[in-house]
């Protein structure tokens, strides 16, 4: 049943972008994306979906006009609203999971028609609407859509921005970086059993800074093969602090393991391995911001294959060792004199990535993969890989995880941005409190 409409009939408006949606769609690299968004939108089905791809010999064009075809059908279906299901279509173009630019505008500009009255018709009388909201029979529909998504959980899963608390690290500890410069020799590492690793810089402004407050300022800086460490105490242990991330493009479990496996080579005597920072929590309803996880298994996810329609995990699951785990039990939760927040402190199995997850299908799918894991990270599996390649030394060692929820993976990580140093932050915190018994 299609409404009646002030503006333009919503399949001419699609028809009208036709030419230019259908290359978009048919991309590779766009096309399951958008495709699994308008099949969740009940657009199309799976099975037309999987019958195009059955279709090899297809193009890029091809294979989009294949899915605008079925979308115009279903604009002009008479027992189809016509304008909720056009915004449904502007809904996914515009969605953070699809993310195309091209396709966003496309979408915007459909549902700036859909909401302009026919210049052949003089628009209906109605009650003025706040300026910043869409303004006539569009916005209704959008409500409406929206509405019907909520019922249906198809619901975007974006939320307001959480306000992190205001807080900031003491000025003369984080200003005092009163480094010695030493070129590596072993005498200088001599006894250190602790390693500490964050991996982004953020992250290593966190550890380095109860590292210079454990030292008093007297840490050492020191040259090894091109990469820079960091020895002082952290609490009342010795330690050695290197960030296995310092740029985006060294991020994940290639250079954890990278740097792991040179320091293991070079410092004989490390015994404990901690890799701390920032993870993507499970739940919001559950968990908090700036909660503290602590690892009992790293769950890698690095290593996968990529079907047709699905992605198998052929990764392994590394258990971490039942006494370090135990020492860096503490207490289920903890407080920061500076921060007026509680954190708390959970224990279980997380899931290490190759990349940075800001989707909430993909997350969904790790999550259903391994659904007792509490978080995801990305360099967690790289530091088992490497002690995996310490035969002699592999009995000996211990590795754990300890990471501070800074967001939810769920493709809105600039709601959340302010809290990854407070998580940060937090975790470093926490293993600086074990430490310092």
């Amino acid at each position: 049943m299609a409404t009646a409409h002030e503006g333009k009939p919503p399949a001419d408006i699609f028809q009208e972008v036709f030419d230019e949606i259908s290359p978009l769609i048919g991309k590779r690299k766009n096309f399951t994306n958008v495709t699994n968004n308008f099949f969740a939108k009940k657009l199309i089905t799976k099975i037309e979906i999987n019958q195009i791809e059955s279709e090899k010999n297809l193009n890029d064009d091809e294979r989009g006009q294949r899915i605008a075809d079925l979308l115009v059908e279903k604009l002009d279906d008479e027992n189809e609203d016509s304008a909720q299901c056009l915004l449904k279509i502007c809904d996914v173009f515009e969605s953070k999971k699809v993310n195309n630019e091209p396709l966003r505008r496309l979408g915007a500009n459909m549902r700036e028609q859909l909401s302009s009255p026919s210049k052949e018709q003089k628009p209906a009388k109605r009650q003025k609407l706040d300026s910043t909201k869409e303004s006539d029979a569009g916005y209704n529909a959008t409500q409406n859509s929206k509405q019907k998504d909520k019922e249906s959980g198809d619901e975007e899963t974006d939320g307001p921005a959480e306000v992190p608390p205001e807080w900031s690290y003491d000025k003369k500890i984080a200003d005092c970086h009163n480094y010695e410069d030493k070129d590596f020799s072993e005498d200088l590492v001599e006894g250190i059993e602790y390693l500490l690793l964050p991996a982004t810089d953020t992250e290593n402004e966190a550890v380095m800074y109860y590292l210079e407050q454990s030292t008093e300022g007297l840490v050492t800086k020191i040259k090894i093969d091109g990469l820079t460490i960091y020895t002082g105490c952290y609490g009342k242990k010795k330690a050695i602090v290197i960030n296995t991330a310092p740029g985006k493009n060294t991020q994940g479990p290639v250079y954890a393991a990278i740097i792991t496996t040179k320091l293991l080579d070079k410092v004989k005597s490390i015994k404990y391995i901690i890799a701390m920072g920032v993870c993507f929590g499970k739940n919001p309803e559950k968990q908090k911001l700036g909660d503290v996880i602590i690892s009992t298994m790293i769950c890698d996810f690095v290593c996968t294959r990529k079907g047709v329609w699905e992605t198998y995990r052929q990764g392994g699951d590394y258990k971490v060792k039942d006494e370090i785990v135990k020492e860096f039990t503490s207490g289920s939760s903890i407080e920061i004199p500076e921060i007026q927040h509680e954190f708390k402190v959970s224990k279980g199995p997380i899931i290490t990535t190759p990349s940075l997850i800001d989707d909430p299908d993909v997350k969904k799918e790790l999550f259903e993969k391994r659904s007792d894991a509490l978080a995801g990270e990305m360099e967690g599996a790289g530091v088992m890989a490497a002690i995996e390649y310490a035969p002699k030394r592999a009995e000996s060692l211990d590795v754990i995880v300890i990471k501070g929820i800074g967001d939810w993976g769920d493709g809105n990580k600039k709601a959340t941005e302010g809290w990854k140093p407070i998580a940060a932050r937090a975790a470093a915190h926490y293993v600086h409190a074990v430490l310092d018994k």
